[in-house]
């Protein structure tokens, strides 16, 4: 069911899954608030910035690698066209072409993802200048949104089904909160376990876990499946892609990984134990997985055999 609102005072922030982000001295028409129903939680609005007319939609995205910008790719390694990226702050700032070839940014918050649809044309510099000096986010949102784990954010994690095989992937899973695992990068970040999800049957198993720092702006998500598993879409097969990441790496035979360098997101996949792993972090994250390939890899398993037995 989608609410009109009268103005974003109206929005119910200690009952949002995601922190909204709200335009500053610039007209908003058409606010709507999705409430979690058959679909997941959205807000919905048009504003005017210059000769610009854009669509915003805001949401907790929790069908993909969380901070990566679903809304501008056309599968899970490549973009409808070339991606540009910058950071401001906690906020991470994609833009480029989505579906319909509409010139689109999409921006990554503390655990927020933001889609932005301009009518004309619209330049990246266009996308960070409004994001950067003309929206701000509701912080009477933050103390409720940071004590919630990732299953209990997620509308697929609590039982509902899509009508994608990603909405599938994560409603099939058995969620609860982490455990007191957590990880050291090696560059001494450190990421706290928030929620993992397990399924294990006669076809297989499957796990995630999603591990975070300050705030969700790091988000590190985890994978492990079993070689062979008869799970369906048990992992993504990493391979070469366009407009996204810039750099794929073969490792060896069993390990390889797709970057968008210098500072963007990253994935790396390996074979350890019987178990596909995949890795993927977004830019809140600054390791780079080059730097230290080995060590990485290291801090990823031993996580990975605390979390994520099957």
């Amino acid at each position: 069911m989608i609410l009109e609102l009268d103005s974003f005072g109206d929005i119910p922030v200690n009952s949002m899954p995601f922190i909204p982000i709200v335009p500053e001295n610039i007209r908003a028409s058409s606010l709507g608030l999705r409430i979690r129903d058959e679909k997941w939680p959205t807000l919905r609005y048009f504003i005017d910035y210059g000769n610009h007319r854009i669509r915003i939609k805001e949401f907790f995205m929790d069908w993909f690698f969380t901070g990566f910008p679903k809304s501008l790719m056309s599968s899970f390694a490549d973009a409808y066209s070339k991606v540009s990226f910058s950071v401001s702050g906690a906020m991470q700032i994609y833009s480029g072409k989505n579906y319909r070839n509409s010139d689109s940014a999409s921006i990554y918050y503390h655990g927020t993802t933001i889609e932005a649809e301009s009518s004309n044309s619209m330049n990246h510099e266009e996308f960070v200048e409004l994001f950067t000096g003309s929206m701000v986010a509701l912080d009477e949102a933050f103390c409720h949104v940071n004590e919630m784990p990732f299953h209990e954010r997620s509308f697929f994690a609590s039982g509902h089904h899509g009508q994608w095989y990603e909405d599938e992937r994560i409603a099939r899973l058995s969620w609860q909160s982490g455990t007191s695992e957590r990880i050291v990068l090696p560059d001494g970040e450190i990421l706290d376990s928030s929620s993992f999800g397990k399924i294990k049957n006669e076809c297989g198993a499957h796990c995630i876990a999603i591990l975070q720092n300050n705030a969700y702006e790091g988000v590190l998500w985890l994978e492990a499946a079993p070689i062979g598993t008869k799970i369906p879409h048990a992992y993504y097969k990493l391979r070469e892609g366009e407009g996204l990441f810039n750099e794929f790496l073969h490792l060896s035979e069993n390990s390889s990984a797709m970057l968008m360098e210098p500072y963007g997101p990253q994935v790396m996949q390996f074979l350890h134990d019987g178990r596909i792993i995949t890795a993927a972090m977004n830019p809140g994250i600054h390791y780079r997985i080059k730097s230290g390939i080995q060590d990485f890899k290291e801090s990823i398993i031993n996580t990975m055999d605390g979390i994520c037995r099957i």
